[in-house]
């Protein structure tokens, strides 16, 4: 089940490789990718795009021009979108990357992932995250 969902993830991605250091790059000229060690359920899996692809999908801007950087966002938000079967807008995207990009929340990013990707779990604890730090 795992392997066919990382190909399902690479067939998004074309010219995706697995390297012998068992790292999936997603997009070489980016250096998008992120490692499979320990990746053993479709959990693992969706916690590691989460964790290490979302800011490509709003942020990154590894190309000289405006209009390159933007186009690879959207390519790479499109997939990422149809990889998880959602919809996310930049915006959106930039709240994943905020509360679960590098591995920095793996309980809210769980929590995330079992509720079906809810966008009302990233955004009610960004609500809970602003009120504490008196920004409501």
């Amino acid at each position: 089940m795992i392997n066919k969902r990382v190909r399902e993830l690479m067939m998004l991605f074309p010219g995706s490789f697995i390297n012998g250091e068992e790292e999936l790059i997603l997009d070489k000229k980016s250096n998008l990718y992120f490692s499979l060690k320990r990746v053993e359920t479709e959990q693992d899996l969706y916690r590691k795009v989460l964790s290490w692809c979302s800011r490509d999908a709003c942020k990154t801007e590894p190309f000289r021009s405006k209009a390159n950087n933007l186009e690879y966002q959207n390519r790479v938000r499109n997939s990422l979108n149809e990889f998880l079967n959602v919809s996310y807008d930049c915006d959106e995207w930039m709240l994943i990357y905020t509360y679960l990009g590098n591995g920095v929340n793996d309980a809210l990013c769980d929590k995330f992932i079992q509720s079906g990707f809810d966008m009302r779990v990233i955004k009610d604890h960004d609500e809970e995250e602003r009120g504490r730090r008196g920004f409501l």
